[in-house]
């Protein structure tokens, strides 16, 4: 199997170096009275390490206590992570050496899992009830608060069925949250679907755009050769007016010019028969 990915870089020393500084203000902040600095807590002690995770987790539930000493810490602290669904496994051989380079790392971003717990239920604590939404279906709270808020109120609350050893309400708790992740999935897939079904419309209608735009400088080559043509057809229109003009203007002399032949004939005439006249006489 490929080793597990962790969301956070626990083995990042700059990430690590943060961490113990954010840990080392939170017990600071909160009333710590053990060693609660840096540099006890770059590389603690086992006893400091549980008297730390016992302070946090009766910070997270003001009464849980330990069992007094019928079980070992390790096996207290494993068995809790796994009651409140820590997303990782906890190692007891990294517990009986937390202070090691290599085990100290996942260990301490457990620990400040448990100050997200605490500092989230003091933040909800300050929230007004008139704020949460009606609905108090988990899908609904999903999409009005986030996966981050609701994940940190389904661990409060499965913890809470964890101390009153609920284990059957614990199950329905864990089937809600999965139904209502399961639906949020299932409504991204559907969103997607509907982008892609919209994307390929939308690549179809920039093809057929491309295919009309490829199309038109032989277009524009037909407009060009028919202007030409339109132009040169009423250049040839123009002349034949002209034309047409020039013979009616012939026309027009030959006819003046046959009147005027005609009106000599008939003078001639009229001369010869004066002529004959004047003969007979």
């Amino acid at each position: 199997n490929a080793p597990e990915r962790r969301p956070r870089p626990v083995s990042d020393k700059a990430y690590v170096k943060q961490s113990v500084a954010r840990l080392a203000g939170f017990l600071r902040d909160a009333g710590f009275a053990g060693a609660a600095t840096p540099a006890a807590l770059a590389r603690p002690t086992g006893r400091v390490f549980e008297d730390v995770a016992t302070f946090l987790v009766e910070k997270l539930d003001a009464s849980w206590r330990r069992d007094g000493g019928a079980r070992k810490f390790d096996d207290e602290f494993v068995d809790l992570f796994k009651r409140l669904h820590y997303p990782f496994p906890i190692s007891r051989t990294a517990l009986a050496a937390v202070g090691t380079a290599h085990t100290w790392p996942p260990l301490l971003a457990a620990l400040l899992w448990l100050v997200d717990l605490i500092e989230h239920e003091s933040a909800a604590g300050d929230v007004e009830e008139d704020d949460a939404p009606e609905d108090a279906h988990v899908a609904a709270r999903l999409q009005a608060l986030g996966a981050d808020r609701v994940f940190y109120e389904y661990a409060s609350d499965a913890y809470a069925l964890f101390l009153a050893g609920d284990d059957a309400a614990g199950e329905a708790l864990n089937a809600r949250l999965e139904g209502a992740f399961r639906r949020r999935v299932d409504d991204a897939d559907r969103d997607a679907k509907v982008h892609f079904s919209r994307k390929a419309e939308t690549d179809d209608k920039i093809s057929r755009l491309e295919a009309a735009a490829s199309q038109l400088p032989a277009a524009a080559d037909q407009k060009t050769a028919g202007t030409k043509r339109r132009d040169a057809a009423e250049l040839d229109a123009a002349a034949a007016e002209a034309a047409f003009a020039e013979a009616d203007g012939v026309l027009a002399h030959n006819a003046a010019a046959a009147a005027s032949a005609a009106e000599d004939a008939r003078r001639a005439a009229t001369t010869v028969d004066q002529l004959r006249n004047q003969r007979v006489q």
